[in-house]
């Protein structure tokens, strides 16, 4: 899709410091496609113990949770539209639903809405936490409280918001020191020194090795944007589905444009794999990388292939476990038809 659209929104919301409103941001068979993958979100939210987290239902300006049970009974199909289901689930109340962090539910909505809305991270870049989705649904007849954007509509509506988290600096910093710490990054082999009791405070800021810190925290972030940009800029990662691979070996694998396959190479003997968000650790191969761009460049990768470059230094373990975690999370494309190979 064209991004100047995008980047005209942009700019005449002054970098999203002021409202603005845009056309032909979406296509047509873009809004078609969105108006239906809201059902399968629901359909897995309302499998969750805690539905009562992240979900809030309005009836007549009053937060009522008393619907959610019913919701969770009788969940949404895809032959119903969510029109015709709240109808059964509200009957003619002015209701309203707001339900936040849609990605985290289906990674087909997570694909579509971050492949609709590249243009604009390309444009304006990618926030630091990454970018959420939420929707709000319903016949409001009032407005929600703390819904500042949705108005009096008198008929059903259903409105997808991008999140585009960008935090305070202070607020990124102490995240990234909580982040820091559950890294559990090791630098030193050393152990402290007991401190005597009537050490002076000066004594106590010698202890603080800031070159070290100044290390652990550039690791964690750069793994943080790795982990971001793996997964198109969206802050939750991808569900690890349950996916087996084809019994044959007679098939082939290849990436996703806005989910790059990326990679930190720990040592001669690891790799961190990142992938839609998700982490792994690989054994480390010469040819690793060469496998991971031609699987990013969009080219089919056979799985002879990868088997002919790898091993023996890799055993054929190895070489499933790797395209299994690229499978799990629906970052890669599978196809056992095609029969192309991979040069070097």
């Amino acid at each position: 899709m064209n991004s100047n659209p995008w980047k005209n929104f942009f700019d005449t919301s002054n970098k999203f410091s002021k409202p603005a409103q845009a056309e032909k941001l979406i296509s047509g068979n873009d809004i078609s496609e969105i108006k239906l993958l809201p059902i399968d979100v629901l359909k897995v939210f309302l499998t969750k113990e805690d539905l009562q987290v992240g979900l809030k239902t309005y009836i007549d300006n009053e937060l009522r949770n008393d619907f959610i049970e019913k919701m969770a009974a009788n969940p949404p199909q895809e032959e119903v539209s969510l029109e015709a289901w709240s109808q059964q689930i509200f009957g003619d109340k002015k209701f309203g639903m707001i339900l936040i962090g849609l990605e985290q539910y289906s990674n087909s909505f997570a694909e579509k809405v971050g492949t609709i809305v590249r243009p604009l991270l390309e444009t304006a870049g990618m926030p630091l936490n990454g970018q959420s989705f939420l929707f709000f649904m319903g016949i409001y007849g009032f407005i929600p409280h703390y819904v500042y954007h949705i108005g009096n509509t008198p008929k059903f509506s259903l409105s997808i918001v991008l999140d585009y988290i960008n935090p305070p600096q202070d607020r990124f910093e102490n995240e990234l020191i909580k982040e820091t710490a559950e890294e559990k990054l090791s630098i030193h082999s050393s152990y402290e020194k007991p401190l005597k009791l009537d050490a002076p405070q000066s004594v106590l800021f010698e202890r603080i090795d800031m070159q070290s810190i100044k290390k652990k925290m550039e690791i964690t972030l750069a793994r943080k944007i790795l982990c971001l940009k793996s997964n198109g800029g969206i802050r939750e990662k991808s569900n690890r589905n349950r996916t087996i691979l084809p019994s044959s070996e007679s098939f082939s694998i290849k990436g996703k444009e806005i989910f790059p396959i990326l990679m930190d190479l720990q040592d001669c003997y690891k790799a961190l794999i990142f992938t839609r968000g998700n982490r792994v650790m690989v054994k480390n191969h010469p040819m690793l990388p060469n496998i991971v761009n031609t699987i990013n460049n969009g080219e089919y990768v056979t799985f002879d292939s990868i088997k002919e470059l790898m091993m023996p230094l890799w055993d054929l373990i190895d070489v499933f476990s790797f395209i299994q975690e690229l499978l799990i999370p629906e970052a890669i494309t599978l196809n056992d038809n095609v029969n192309l190979s991979l040069t070097t």
